[in-house]
């Protein structure tokens, strides 16, 4: 529906693939070896993500395990920096920057108790179930109240 955490995978045999985070989520495991395509998939969930929310509704914390890092072949990997252009990205932390990783760490133990306490007793589902019932429901006041008398 809309306004829902939706992300778009890629296109199967029955047309788009995608995955529903309040229903199926919130997390999501890709694995594969070298060059299966992870980090192109990741790219594509970034782009996904970024395109079913405005900025301020959504935010993106990026965390790149090769990003910058020579490839066996010589060539520099650009890992996930291409996806620092999105408005939504806040962070973009390398896994082979040590300190910052440990302070990304800290910080993610924080927001997870911060978030933990906003839900209460709430699933993700439900929460967003909620929130997007509050927002439907201040946009109808807002079209109400355009009308002319």
């Amino acid at each position: 529906g809309a306004g829902r955490p939706v992300l778009v995978l890629g296109a199967g045999p029955r047309g788009a693939l995608s995955v529903d985070l309040a229903d199926e989520g919130p997390h999501l495991l890709i694995e594969g070896p070298a060059g299966s395509g992870r980090t192109e998939l990741l790219r594509a969930i970034a782009a996904s993500l970024a395109s079913s929310a405005r900025p301020d509704r959504l935010g993106i914390l990026l965390v790149d395990g090769a990003g910058g890092k020579p490839e066996e072949h010589g060539s520099s990997a650009p890992g996930l920096l291409p996806c620092t252009e999105l408005p939504h990205v806040s962070t973009h932390l390398v896994a082979s920057d040590p300190v910052r990783m440990r302070e990304f760490a800290q910080a993610l133990g924080g927001e997870l108790k911060r978030r933990a306490e906003l839900l209460g007793p709430l699933d993700f589902a439900a929460w967003h179930a909620r929130h997007a019932e509050a927002a439907q429901q201040e946009e109808s006041r807002r079209v109400v109240g355009q009308r002319p008398p």
